[in-house]
């Protein structure tokens, strides 16, 4: 063997032998990083409640990770920080809100149709049937039904939209709604014409709200008194004399801003606050009546949290534009058909009847599929 090969194999020696040093300072970070990961991992709040979602089709994977992300104590700040992020550069809200201009939010509700335009005719017509069938259940108790038909907060400022615009579906929903339901023979108010003339003089909408303002809703129980004058001279109109009053006006922050995941940088970052007025409208005096007979209410109102949510007053509106009072049987969040299912098949409607029934109906809820009575597919 040469002096060289010996060389060679001791140099090999040396070099399979040799041991790197350790990366300190990159090792100590890693060994932090993984150290606090697993703290806050372990513990997570979600690690002591399992979900109830089924295992097999990923469904509990989901809700898992779901409250992993929200138990974690660094979900808020970096929901916030790209809540604000999306906000600012791009416009953006969550699912659920499209933001306008000059401080408008609208709900995205109101842009929803059916790509397939027999699905989106079939299920107007389908909610329509279900509407007028109503009507006649309701006309055979001899008892009248005027349907309130309310037009989008888009259709109604479509000049705050910005960049968006309502597509072709819901453009003509309302006009096929309400052609729909003269087609039927069911008394209807169509509300876009008085909100649109009543808008040159204040607003009938609420910028950061989904929901019509007081102003907005009593120029809308104007026009609904007025078709049920026009029904018939009915004897308990004007037997009641009401009042309202108003009070200072608040800051509204309206329901679409749940959907701006600002946190605490709401306030110098979020759109400005409604100013709402309240109204609250009672009997100018008692009527003259026996003390133990029984209260026969002419007029109920069935529809949305647009004629339940008292903040509107759209029942006292209606009360004083009659001059009788008026029964709510609205209910909030539940859409137009489900509280005139539960009204008819209740206690109230069995023992008391009314006279006439005011069905408040927002017209982004019939290009929906209603699935609890004759309005489904």
């Amino acid at each position: 063997m040469s002096q060289r090969t010996t060389d060679i194999r001791f140099e090999e020696t040396l070099r399979a032998e040799r041991v790197e040093p350790f990366p300190v300072a990159p090792g100590l970070f890693m060994a932090l990083f993984l150290t606090g990961a697993l703290l806050l991992a372990v513990t997570n709040s979600a690690l002591l409640e399992s979900p109830d979602e089924p295992l097999l089709d990923g469904s509990w994977a989901a809700a898992y990770q779901e409250r992993f992300d929200e138990a974690s104590p660094l979900f808020v700040p970096a929901t916030t920080i790209w809540g604000a992020i999306d906000y600012i550069l791009f416009d953006q809200g969550r699912a659920g809100v499209l933001v306008g201009e000059d401080g408008w939010l609208y709900s995205t509700e109101e842009f929803a149709y059916p790509a397939e335009t027999d699905v989106a005719a079939r299920r107007l017509d389908a909610n329509l049937d279900a509407i007028a069938a109503v009507a006649d259940r309701l006309q055979e108790l001899d008892i009248d039904l005027v349907v309130a038909l309310l037009p989008s907060k888009a259709r109604i400022y479509p000049e705050h939209l910005g960049r968006y615009r309502l597509p072709k579906g819901p453009t003509q929903l309302y006009s096929l709604a309400l052609a729909g339901l003269r087609d039927r023979g069911v008394p209807v108010t169509g509300l876009l014409p008085p909100l649109l003339e009543a808008k040159e003089e204040g607003a009938v909408f609420l910028r950061t709200d989904t929901h019509w303002t007081p102003y907005g809703a009593r120029e809308a129980a104007e026009a609904v008194a007025e078709t049920i004058r026009g029904i018939a001279r009915f004897p308990w109109l004007d037997q009641e004399e009401y009042a309202t009053t108003r009070s200072e006006p608040q800051p509204h922050r309206g329901d679409l801003t749940n959907f701006l995941p600002l946190g605490p940088l709401y306030d110098e970052l979020g759109p400005e606050d409604d100013e709402l007025i309240g109204f609250e409208t009672s009997a100018a005096g008692a009527p003259d009546t026996d003390l133990f007979a029984q209260v026969e209410i002419p007029v109920v109102l069935v529809g949305t949290s647009y004629s339940q949510d008292e903040r509107w007053n759209f029942a006292g509106w209606l009360r004083q534009a009659l001059g009788s009072d008026v029964l709510v049987a609205a209910q909030r969040g539940e859409g137009p058909f489900e509280p005139m299912v539960e009204y008819l098949g209740g206690d109230a409607f069995r023992n008391a009847p009314p006279q006439v029934v005011v069905w408040e109906v927002p017209e982004r809820y019939l290009s929906r599929r209603w699935q609890t009575g004759e309005g489904g597919e």
